[in-house]
């Protein structure tokens, strides 16, 4: 583990907690860009790919700095929900399977494991499919959505390139999972 929740420094909402969001925020943040900069460097640098699907595409450096800056945005978003969720565990507010429940019985364990292997992604595909349906709505659509549908070019950083409403909406998808599985 690369920076572990640390619940005791979570209870509170004081400048401990918000040193540790920091520091999660940067991990996330070195994470997501190192991660979308190899496949952007790979497909479009090194040509390893037969790109771009527009033949009559010109690479513009104002479009990829577009979409690093919301998913920058995204990225941020999603940091403050994982504090939140951790400050949520923390205080008890929310409940969380922890390491001792988890692996102290091994059919408890593995049939979460399951249950959850199977429960979350096939709740967020669905939540993914409604919410999509949503934002097509013209309203939002103009308003919001059309941020990730000016990317004509499918490349690395337009997976998360999205108005921050919209991440909203994406984000939410922890919800349930989290509530009913306690999954962490």
């Amino acid at each position: 583990i690369v920076f572990p929740y640390d619940y005791e420094v979570a209870k509170h909402w004081d400048s401990h907690f918000g040193h540790w969001i920091v520091k999660r925020a940067v991990v996330n943040m070195s994470i997501v860009h190192l991660y979308y900069s190899f496949w952007h460097v790979s497909l479009y640098g090194l040509k390893w790919s037969t790109r771009p699907f527009n033949t009559n595409r010109v690479y513009r450096w104002d479009k990829l700095l577009h979409n690093m800056w919301y998913t920058t945005l995204g990225t941020l978003q999603w940091t403050a929900w994982e504090a939140l969720m951790l400050y949520c565990y923390a205080t008890g507010r929310m409940p969380y399977l922890s390491n001792e429940e988890a692996f102290t019985s091994l059919y408890y364990g593995t049939s979460h494991f399951l249950i959850c292997i199977i429960a979350v992604p096939l709740y967020r595909e669905v939540h993914f499919y409604f919410t999509h349906r949503l934002i097509h709505i013209r309203s939002l659509y103009t308003y919001v959505h059309s941020v990730h549908h000016r990317n004509t070019d499918v490349e690395p950083f337009s997976g998360l390139c999205m108005h921050p409403i919209e991440h909203l909406y994406y984000f939410t998808s922890i919800a349930l999972p989290s509530l009913y599985l306690r999954v962490t």
